[in-house]
């Protein structure tokens, strides 16, 4: 199986464009992604920003991505995750749904995608954490690209 995962707004270890991570920002970059396996149930996104300080600060969290998707289009808007067949959205640092680009000075953010064999069911919202454990033993294959702001 082969998962890969690129944006069209930033290359992999580039610049991310000051539209996506400005003051106050919850417009999401575009991502696309192949994937050439059928035991694909679902894809999780999980958009982090490595911190010195120990755990990582998670940007973003979506889930149950439906596995036909090839792509999360540009400012996704966790409003059409209510609709029958979209993904679902965790809850970020911020304890937000929507995208927060915001970072402290220069930072790089992390795509990490994950190809996973089933949809995952929580009784609450969750949040990274709680997404990617229930995820781990389900991961099929993962990919990931990261961008620097400023």
């Amino acid at each position: 199986m082969a998962l890969d995962v690129l944006s069209p707004a930033f290359v992999d270890g580039g610049s991310l464009p000051e539209l996506y991570y400005a003051q106050d920002s919850e417009f999401s970059p575009p991502l696309e992604w192949s994937c050439d396996s059928s035991k694909v149930a679902s894809y999780v996104l999980v958009v982090d920003e490595p911190n010195e300080h120990g755990m990582p600060i998670v940007h973003w969290v979506v889930y149950n991505i439906p596995r036909n998707w090839r792509q999360i289009p540009e400012n996704y808007l966790s409003t059409l995750c209510d609709a029958r067949g979209q993904p679902e959205i965790g809850l970020n640092d911020w304890a937000r749904v929507e995208w927060v680009g915001q970072t402290e000075g220069r930072a790089m953010l992390r795509f990490r995608l994950y190809a996973i064999s089933r949809k995952l069911s929580f009784s609450s919202m969750p949040n990274a954490y709680d997404v990617l454990s229930a995820a781990q033993r389900y991961i099929l294959d993962d990919a990931k690209i990261s961008a620097y702001t400023h």
